[in-house]
């Protein structure tokens, strides 16, 4: 009866411990302690305890016949070989518990080593980058604009502003969790490639558009809808590469010479607006210098000029506007003005 008991007890804990490491993953190493993983406890206490519940059969009927003696300790190997053999299984089962918990912590200090190399690489390159987009900056351009019967000078020196968005913006799959997305974004390149193809188409309908000494309303509406389309494509590639000093703290709004037109334009005159556009192609060209690839070859290559038109483009778009006043400086737009009621 007795027996019975304990062959209860210890198989009703083995399947429990069984069990328990099944259901919650017991068995699993991890990088902490050797002395907090449950399959160390468990190499250990199974063979001891199995130790204890077979060497229970035998020792139990020899306690009145044990004795310190020679003969007693021989008597006692004699009877207990089978359940000192299970106990010295926790020997070589504590080792092998011990070499893959060694295992998992030199997995785990090379998968530290190479979170940390990718952090260094993903700090080291934004870092690199941002030097670099601080440093770029355009020459000094200056435009004077009529108030009253005096002129006010109008700055223009385009530099990156936000450099830590621009960041951003050319690596966005760059993160210190994965290293291995610091090329320059290709939808980034594609869209600057884009405003410059824009930039480049309208001032070709520029250059092929009429020009008379006495230009009539259609010619007139014709050439302010091309400058504010330059105007506003000029603003567009500014933002996407995150620039400051690109416009003034001043609107100049214009109408073309027969009112059928208004525009908010950042410049006073052609000239300074052009100036603007070859800082832009010089700001352009320094930025893809810190970010050159096959990809950026492609849409930019490096022999190529950005701004394919010359100051032959130039046009005095006086003669197609006239100048009203200046105001607080808001995007450039365009508007049809209301055509006058007559009485």
């Amino acid at each position: 009866m007795e027996i019975s008991i304990f062959t209860l007890i210890y198989f009703s804990l083995l399947f429990l411990c069984l069990f328990s490491f099944i259901k919650y993953r017991l068995y699993e190493l991890n990088h902490r302690s050797l002395f907090q993983q449950p399959l160390f406890w468990a190499a250990i206490a199974i063979p001891l305890f199995t130790c204890l519940y077979l060497g229970s059969f035998v020792w139990i009927n020899k306690l009145n016949s044990f004795s310190l003696t020679s003969h007693g300790y021989e008597r006692f190997l004699d009877i207990s070989k089978l359940p000192l053999l299970i106990l010295a299984s926790a020997v070589p089962l504590v080792s092998i518990v011990n070499n893959l918990h060694r295992t998992k912590q030199t997995e785990k200090q090379i998968s530290e080593a190479e979170r940390k190399n990718r952090v260094d690489l993903y700090y080291n390159h934004m870092k690199f980058h941002l030097d670099l987009y601080k440093k770029i900056e355009s020459k000094k351009i200056s435009s004077y604009y009529p108030i009253e019967e005096t002129h006010k000078e109008a700055v223009y020196q385009h530099f990156i502003k936000h450099p830590q968005e621009l960041y951003r913006k050319a690596y966005p799959l760059s993160s210190p969790d994965d290293s291995q997305y610091l090329n320059i974004s290709d939808s980034f390149i594609i869209e600057l490639h884009k405003c410059w193809v824009e930039i480049n188409g309208r001032l070709k309908q520029l250059s092929e558009s009429d020009v008379q000494l006495n230009p009539d309303q259609e010619l007139c509406a014709s050439k302010m809808r091309i400058f504010f389309g330059i105007m506003n494509i000029y603003e567009k590639t500014c933002k996407h590469l995150c620039l400051g000093g690109y416009h003034t703290q001043k609107s100049f709004i214009l109408n073309d010479k027969f009112d059928k037109y208004q525009i908010y334009s950042p410049f006073y005159d052609f000239g300074t607006m052009y100036q603007s556009l070859q800082a832009l192609e010089e700001i352009t060209y320094a930025f893809l210098d810190t970010c050159r690839n096959e990809e950026v070859n492609l849409y930019f290559p490096l022999e190529d000029k950005i701004l394919i038109y010359g100051e032959g483009i130039l046009q005095d778009w006086f003669r197609y506007s006239q100048f009203l006043i200046s105001t607080a400086y808001q995007p450039a737009r365009i508007a049809r003005l209301p055509i006058p009621v007559q009485v």
